[in-house]
């Protein structure tokens, strides 16, 4: 049980870093303008419906 635990709680934190990452990168090669928040909009409105599970 504490295996599941720790292979769940590894992968959220690993999923968040990764995420972190990803927006670093987005800004450091895009900066801010139109096409990034067209960019964030689109995914966020993808992703909308996941974040229910």
């Amino acid at each position: 049980m504490f295996r599941a635990f720790l292979v769940l709680s590894s992968g959220s934190v690993i999923g968040k870093l990764v995420g972190f990452l990803r927006e670093i990168l987005m800004a450091a090669l895009f900066g801010t303008g139109t096409h990034v928040a067209a960019y964030r909009v689109a995914q966020t409105a993808m992703l909308m419906p996941t974040e229910f599970f």
